[in-house]
């Protein structure tokens, strides 16, 4: 006679225990995960502004407009300038500078210019200092970003 072999009620019910902890534990890992792509997404839109910014500076430099501000020609677009040469927080300036995908709004607030998703969990802002011989800018991440 054959002798059957298998795995009795409660070796599976043991198997299936240890798998339902494991799920628990690793599900708040994988829900994070949408936080932390709005998240890098929110850091690329500061990149891009960082790069524009620097961009806009070099030609405004070039061009001889840095010192008083002004308006330069760059990547094809118009570009509005502060004292120092670096795009003006307004459409005309950083938003002109900057090609950002259309699920980040920007708009004027107060005297920064904010980029923000279309959830609004995560808000990218840019300011800047008209100065002719010390400009300077920034383009950092708003606190929470989620998404």
């Amino acid at each position: 006679m054959k002798q059957q072999r298998g795995f009795t009620l409660i070796e599976l019910i043991i198997v299936i225990v240890i798998l339902g902890i494991l799920a628990v534990t690793a599900a708040p890992r994988f829900i994070n995960i949408q936080d932390d792509a709005a998240e890098s997404a929110a850091q690329g839109i500061a990149g891009a502004i960082n790069s524009a910014a620097v961009s806009v500076r070099g030609a405004a430099l070039v061009r001889g407009v840095a010192a008083s501000g002004g308006n330069v020609s760059a990547s094809g677009q118009n570009v509005t300038t502060v004292a120092g040469g670096f795009p003006a927080a307004t459409a005309a300036g950083i938003g002109s500078a900057v090609d950002i995908d259309t699920a980040w709004q920007g708009a004027v607030s107060g005297a920064v210019y904010v980029y923000q998703n279309e959830s609004g969990g995560c808000t990218v802002q840019y300011t800047v200092t008209a100065d002719a011989v010390n400009p300077t800018f920034d383009a950092s991440v708003l606190d929470p970003c989620t998404n």
